[in-house]
């Protein structure tokens, strides 16, 4: 019996220092362990349009276009390949339309 509670209390640790570890692999650049960005997780949590189109803004300089067709889903919307910042600015021009219809609601 004590052997097992032992081997029990060595994998919870070893269980434990695995989440720490995952904790702790969030790069440099803001990707989390899942490889998304955290203001585009923020993005796709955002409650108005209004909140979108300030984290669009603070990813400007470093959007892919990854990120772009990321949100550009979340918001039920479809930007066309191109050039990365002109599907920024499509992504930002749809935002500012909906944000319109959501402030006259």
């Amino acid at each position: 019996t004590e052997t097992k509670q032992t081997e029990a209390n060595q994998i919870e640790t070893t269980q434990t220092e695995i989440n720490e570890t995952e904790i702790e692999q969030i790069s440099e650049d803001g990707e989390s362990v899942e490889g998304i960005d955290p203001l585009v997780m923020e993005f796709l949590g955002a409650d108005t349009y209004e909140q979108r189109l300030r984290i669009l803004s603070g990813l400007h300089h470093r959007i892919t276009d990854h990120m772009i067709t990321t949100m550009a889903v979340s918001i039920d919307v479809e930007i066309m390949d191109g050039d990365t910042e002109d599907r920024y600015e499509e992504l930002r021009r749809c935002l500012l339309t909906m944000k319109r219809f959501e402030s006259n609601r």
